[in-house]
């Protein structure tokens, strides 16, 4: 808390009563911006999916819909019983990977975008929310924060 208290000292208004309040609570939990990167998602019997093996962007959208994708991925290529499960495991990585792999690079300037480090800049970002969320300019701003996109068949799930 220390460093929160740093960062926020002096700034004015309510910020002492909610220092002083961070200070004193029993619950407060702060952490890191983070996203994880794994080489692979799986090793013996244990798979990782979701941001549990990856985090598509620290900036938030679209990890559920690819964690419904992978659990799907998974269970169709685990009920292909032609194959061993390491090579079903295997199958899961190589059909998820392009997904993640796609959205999970940043573009260059978005964090200082999303967490404004000024007023001028905080300003800044109101001011493109406000724009990008125009009616006329919305279909591009929905176009650019698309998460993940695939032209490839999901692989099918096999009933046993």
């Amino acid at each position: 808390m220390a460093t929160v208290r740093r960062r926020y000292d002096g700034v004015g208004w309510e910020a002492p009563r909610v220092l002083d309040a961070l200070d004193t609570s029993p619950d407060v939990y702060i952490d890191q911006l983070q996203q994880i990167r794994m080489r692979t998602w799986h090793r013996g019997h244990v798979v990782m999916a979701g941001d549990a093996g990856w985090c598509v962007t620290p900036m938030g959208g679209g990890g559920a819909s690819l964690a419904l994708t992978a659990g799907y991925v998974l269970a169709a290529q685990l009920s292909d019983s032609t194959q061993a499960q390491e090579a079903a495991l295997s199958a899961y990585e190589a059909w998820m990977r392009p997904l993640v792999d796609d959205v999970q690079d940043l573009p260059r300037g978005l964090k200082a975008l999303a967490y404004p480090q000024s007023r001028p800049a905080l300003a800044f970002r109101g001011l493109l929310n406000r724009v990008l969320m125009s009616r006329p300019l919305r279909p591009v701003a929905m176009k650019l924060t698309q998460v993940a996109e695939t032209d490839r068949t999901l692989p099918i799930l096999l009933d046993h």
